[in-house]
């Protein structure tokens, strides 16, 4: 009994590490904006770098600060470390928003428009430096 007791206990430990590790995950802050920052128009662009079925990844997570419904479109651009950017099958992508709301890619969920594969811009995780939201714009 008391064996079980701890492998429950083990089990209960790794579920929870697991759970707080994926609500720590750290975001870098997109240029989206002529002034060099963040944000535009009330809306804030974010990543993180993950993989999803063995593809490495950009995540991008928006935050939209406005008390209304917004459409946020732009152009990814990857930059690689030697400066270079790539914009792969260049497209615009378009996402709608909720008024002050938060909204996260993920594998394997919607909107597909945040999970950027490096692969389809020719650029591998050793050589990623960061994303650009390029033509960024908000309706």
């Amino acid at each position: 009994m008391k064996f079980k007791n701890l492998i429950l206990i083990a089990a209960l430990t790794v579920m929870f590490g697991a759970t707080k590790a994926q609500n720590n995950v750290e975001w870098t802050p997109i240029l989206v904006s002529m002034d060099g920052t963040n944000t535009f128009k009330g809306v804030e662009a974010y990543y993180t770098l993950s993989n999803c079925g063995g593809s490495d990844v950009v995540i991008i997570k928006l935050k939209n600060t406005n008390d209304k419904t917004v459409k946020a479109q732009w152009v990814n651009a990857i930059v690689s470390a030697d400066e270079k950017e790539h914009y792969g099958k260049t497209k615009l992508v378009s996402v709608n928003l909720k008024a002050t709301s938060e909204t996260v890619g993920a594998c394997n969920a919607k909107p597909t428009e945040l999970v950027v594969k490096l692969s389809d811009y020719g650029v591998t995780l050793k050589e990623f430096k960061t994303i650009v939201g390029s033509s960024f714009y908000v309706e």
